[in-house]
């Protein structure tokens, strides 16, 4: 079936990782610039911020038609609910309106892991409080840039900031989804805005869903990978979608005994924010076996999951083969959770973040493993679509290299190269890899090159 004509083709970035100038022209400070403040890789970053003009330039020249973007929040507001920060609101102004002049649609985060340190202090999200801070400055956002932004997303990746909540064991399981709940009211509060200041375009969650295969044909895995995937993937699309969590995710949450606390108007607040369009990434997928032990943490080394004691185990899928850096490569698995979201939920879908971390050599970068990786996932593409699904778009991961933020600059996933070391910004150079070259005819052809 062929892509339709008004795909999105797209790439991303985000603020914390790309952006740098962490503390100039009124930046404060969140919690990424803190926990990597000795190093300096986040203060420098690729440095975006003044190579902004240049960098969309470059964007334009791919031929995006869209480019997913997080705000830093530090950057609007310092503090993260204090006073507003006339050059970050400016920044972004110049950003977007650059974005629109390229013929290039802003897709738009307004929260990527990059809590105000300050509100950090104050308990993050486990303080109710956070709530009222987020809402408040993505109204501001929305006052600034609505007329310009086809697409919004609040949250990044919620259901992997509870996962790293688990895996880390710094709370307890009630702590941790009762954290997660406080941003599902926050969600859908900001997506009630949203609508109630009728605005142009949509706004939907960004979420990392992934397809979970049962290790064997067994009754008790069989279970497991619905219990896995009822409180990884399916919880937070109820919510965002249907604006309730369903009974099934209740139980488990119970038996859990992470049931979080609502407040009275919790439920009312819910079920009167809800999406337009989902998005959501998806690096790879996951095989879990019936789990007795004690341990959360997913020995596999992907990080995109959690062992649940009683229910759920990450183990190595044998049918698949992996990139350098753990992920198992799984493009059909790609294609199957994409036809199951939308035939659940019946939304639009943009595919977001779907890239190839890899070790590269310096310029010229040749990095055919990237280019044989993202042929396979636009391939199918080709056979979501056929599957009936609504596919807004495809948003690589990354536009440019950026920090990853376990591996500094060893792991790129970047279709252009940014000259900097793990020790050095040196200076932020930016060179086109061949599959930037690649994209470009991908984008060029619609999708059949």
């Amino acid at each position: 079936m062929t892509i339709p004509a008004d795909f999105l083709w797209a790439a991303s970035t985000s603020a914390y990782q790309f952006e740098a100038a962490s503390q100039l022209d009124g930046k404060g400070l969140s919690i990424q610039d803190v926990r990597h403040r000795e190093s300096g890789l986040l203060r420098d970053a690729m440095d975006h911020y003044h190579h902004m003009e240049e960098d969309i330039e470059l964007l334009h020249e791919l031929g995006l038609k869209g480019y997913r973007f997080s705000i830093a929040w530090t950057r609007i507001i310092p503090d993260g609910d204090g006073l507003i920060n006339p050059k970050g609101i400016e920044f972004y102004h110049r950003m977007i309106q650059k974005c629109l002049s390229c013929d290039i649609q802003p897709i738009v985060t307004l929260y990527h892991d990059d809590l105000p340190y300050e509100l950090e202090r104050k308990g993050g999200w486990s303080n109710r409080n956070t709530i009222d801070a987020f809402v408040r400055y993505c109204s501001i956002c929305f006052q600034e840039y609505g007329p310009y932004v086809s697409l919004w997303q609040p949250i990044c990746e919620q259901n992997l900031l509870t996962i790293e909540q688990i895996v880390k064991k710094e709370n307890s399981l009630k702590q941790a989804f009762q954290a997660n709940h406080h941003m599902f009211i926050a969600q859908a509060k900001v997506f009630k805005l949203f609508h109630d200041m009728k605005l142009p375009g949509k706004i939907g969650p960004a979420l990392n869903i992934v397809k979970v295969y049962p290790f064997s044909s067994s009754p008790s895995d069989s279970e497991a990978a619905d219990q896995m995937n009822m409180l990884r993937n399916l919880m937070y699309l109820d919510v965002a979608v249907e604006g309730k969590y369903s009974a099934y995710a209740l139980s488990l949450l119970k038996k859990l005994d992470a049931l979080p606390e609502f407040e009275e108007t919790d439920e009312l607040v819910l079920s009167s924010g809800t999406c337009d369009v989902i998005s959501f990434s998806c690096y790879t997928s996951v095989c879990v076996t019936k789990y007795d032990g004690n341990d959360f943490e997913d020995t596999t080394g992907m990080k995109y999951g959690f062992n649940l004691p009683g229910m759920f185990k990450i183990v190595p899928n044998p049918n698949l083969g992996y990139t350098q850096f753990a992920s198992e490569v799984d493009p059909i698995g790609t294609r199957l959770i994409l036809t199951e979201v939308y035939q659940r939920y019946k939304r639009p879908i943009l595919s977001i973040q779907r890239g190839y971390g890899c070790k590269e050599d310096d310029v010229p970068v040749i990095d055919d493993q990237r280019i044989d990786y993202l042929r396979l996932q636009i391939e199918q593409l080709h056979k979501t679509i056929e599957n009936g699904v609504d596919l807004l778009g495809y948003c690589t991961w990354s536009a440019f290299d950026v920090i990853s933020t376990s591996s500094g600059v060893d792991k790129r996933y970047g279709l252009i190269h940014v000259q900097r070391t793990n020790e050095s910004a040196q200076q932020c150079i930016r060179t086109k890899k061949a599959s930037f070259y690649w994209y470009q005819k991908i984008i060029q052809t619609n999708g059949v090159a």
